[in-house]
């Protein structure tokens, strides 16, 4: 059986002819993969509805994120398009999520590191999913630091800041940001992306996120003569 098989027959046996926020709740019993995938999936068509339209590049980059086959593509498109087309807000879902994950900031972490993926897939975060990712950073009880990095990395009309993405003050010791940037490296190793649910192909959030790290503490060296 493949992944987005199982991914729909979790929703059968959840016996929901509708996907209702509550789905998510009810996937603390099942493969922790799955529930992350579904997670993104209602999220990025609630974001994909709050932008009004669902580009071809945003569509691109969810498949980079979880890779399916053709044979699986109208399972994508039927959960997609019903949590898209479901009248509860996006709210909803985001707090089951921050509920399924309470004790896993790291996953919440995960879950909104796709969502600017794909928002970003065009080359430009638009105002409402500006907003739209600002909300959910909030419902996921995460720190205004930690969206702020998010927000300059896959910004791609401003000028890079080093200090930014590593989420650190130009005025902090050099010894200070190199021990933060150890951490923000050891905690995006990719394999613990994978081993928090994530897909494998999700592993290039990872990847990306380790090598933005890695050239602002470079830049950071650079500017500071060491």
């Amino acid at each position: 059986m493949s992944f987005w098989s199982r991914v729909v027959d979790t929703l059968v046996n959840l016996a929901k002819p509708v996907l209702k926020p509550d789905s998510i709740d009810k996937l603390k019993e099942t493969n922790r993969q799955v529930a992350f995938t579904i997670a993104l999936v209602v999220l990025s068509a609630k974001m994909a509805k709050a932008d009004g339209q669902v580009t071809a590049d945003e569509v691109m980059a969810f498949k980079s994120i979880c890779r399916f086959s053709p044979k699986d593509e109208k399972h994508v498109a039927r959960l997609f398009n019903t949590a898209k087309e479901s009248v509860a807000g996006f709210e909803q879902y985001a707090n089951s999520v921050a509920q399924l994950y309470q004790n896993d900031p790291r996953v919440r972490e995960d879950v909104l590191e796709g969502l600017f993926h794909i928002a970003n897939a065009d080359g430009h975060i638009k105002p409402a999913e500006q907003e739209f990712l600002w909300t959910v950073n909030q419902i996921f009880g995460l720190s205004e630091r930690n969206f702020s990095q998010r927000l300059h990395r896959f910004t791609q009309s401003v000028a890079v800041n080093p200090y930014k993405i590593l989420g650190v003050d130009p005025a902090e010791t050099t010894e200070a940001i190199k021990k933060r940037w150890k951490m923000l490296v050891k905690q995006s190793h990719p394999d613990l992306l994978i081993a928090r649910g994530a897909p494998p192909e999700a592993a290039k959030l990872a990847q990306d996120r380790v090598a933005d790290y890695n050239s602002s503490w470079d830049e950071i060296r650079r500017l500071r003569g060491i």
